[in-house]
């Protein structure tokens, strides 16, 4: 990989990988503090540079190899803006590691003082919250599967930005208008990101937890994503951004009875296939009353506890499967989407990309916060 900048000058950030691991680069560019601007940056005179700058990068092929099916290019700004004036646009997933397993529960990011809850007219994603979207290409083995995997991610979103007392920065004193006295800010700094987000989520399962002892991972997830509340520019549940939307601790904790909460767990196998082969849904479900099949089942409506069924799409495209059963303790669904391909578009390889380290997070955070913070002060001017 190489850069060059205003100044006609390329640099060299990376070499080739070695054969046999992981296909992953990382380039940083940094401004220190006493960098300067101005015409010292055009001429190329200035040791730092501090101006806006027009970077072009080169990804190439190392010794004629074969090119790849696949490439992603992850560009964190660190909070000061990018501009893609060519033909790659923004696109794509960027939730990584982790928080794509299958056993685990994928958390977004919203303000707490951009929610219904403290008086704004929705409840708003956080700029910097990551997408999910991006296919499982391998198994936990490095060995490729047969047919790409999708897994809806993230599963909820949770509220960051509350005050702690040392990690973050200090926002300042809000109170939302509307919202109640838990809405003022507190004294300590305002920690952001959806590693502030991710405890809040905990805090909620460990209260359902506190209720029922007997509750599994399956049904704890299964409960928050029931009882969530709808997300800012969410068209269809669940998506990419936000998941089945906005954690309810009020509305989780009542659908946790000492009976235990309505679950229900609907998997898809492939979830990739061509024209003209099938796939199985299986679910279940516990604690239910009623259950109702949605999307392009082969029938919709009102269907059984727990089952299976073998679909078979007559063409190319995307298909949604919803099941949701409810309960005395509450409601629960699931869903999963079937990406059907023509067979002369199958194939593709792997790749990978970037993340943000804690302090670039904070950093990115603190701007994107306080852009917020104008807006909403804008808006009551």
């Amino acid at each position: 990989g190489s850069f060059t900048g205003l100044d006609n000058n390329t640099q060299a950030c990376t070499g080739s990988n070695n054969t046999g691991v992981d296909p992953y680069q990382v380039l940083i560019f940094g401004f220190p503090a006493n960098a300067t601007s101005g015409v010292a940056c055009q001429t190329g005179t200035a040791s730092f540079c501090s101006a806006v700058q027009q970077i072009q990068i080169q990804v190439g092929l190392a010794n004629n190899s074969a090119a790849p099916h696949r490439i992603k290019l992850a560009i964190d700004d660190n909070g000061a803006g990018v501009s893609y004036p060519g033909a790659i646009k923004p696109a794509g997933g960027t939730l990584q590691g982790h928080p794509s397993a299958t056993g685990a529960m994928a958390v977004g990011a919203a303000f707490w003082y951009n929610t219904t809850f403290c008086g704004d007219t929705s409840n708003k994603l956080d700029a910097y919250s990551a997408r999910g979207g991006d296919p499982i290409l391998f198994d936990s083995n490095g060995t490729r599967l047969a047919t790409a995997e999708a897994r809806q991610k993230p599963d909820i979103v949770g509220p960051d930005g509350g005050s702690d007392t040392f990690l973050g920065f200090p926002y300042g004193t809000i109170l939302a208008g509307t919202g109640p006295a838990q809405c003022s800010n507190g004294t300590g700094p305002n920690f952001f990101g959806t590693s502030a987000a991710v405890p809040h989520v905990a805090a909620v399962a460990a209260l359902m937890l506190q209720k029922n002892s007997t509750l599994t991972p399956t049904q704890i997830y299964s409960t928050l994503r029931g009882t969530t509340a709808p997300m800012t520019g969410t068209s269809a549940t669940p998506d990419a951004l936000s998941g089945y939307g906005f954690v309810q601790a009020d509305a989780a904790l009542a659908a946790t009875a000492s009976g235990g909460a309505v679950t229900v767990t609907l998997n898809l196998s492939p979830a990739t296939i061509n024209v003209g082969q099938s796939a199985t849904l299986t679910w279940s479900s516990t604690n239910t009353t009623s259950c109702s099949a949605t999307g392009d089942w082969p029938a919709i409506g009102a269907t059984a506890f727990s089952g299976s069924v073998v679909v078979t799409p007559p063409a190319a495209g995307s298909y949604s499967f919803t099941i949701s059963c409810a309960g005395s303790a509450g409601s629960a669904m699931q869903s999963q989407t079937l990406t059907v391909l023509t067979p002369s578009s199958g194939g593709g390889g792997g790749g990978g990309g970037g993340a943000l380290d804690l302090a670039a997070l904070l950093a990115l955070s603190g701007v994107a916060a306080a852009r917020l913070r104008r807006s909403r002060r804008a808006s009551r001017s």
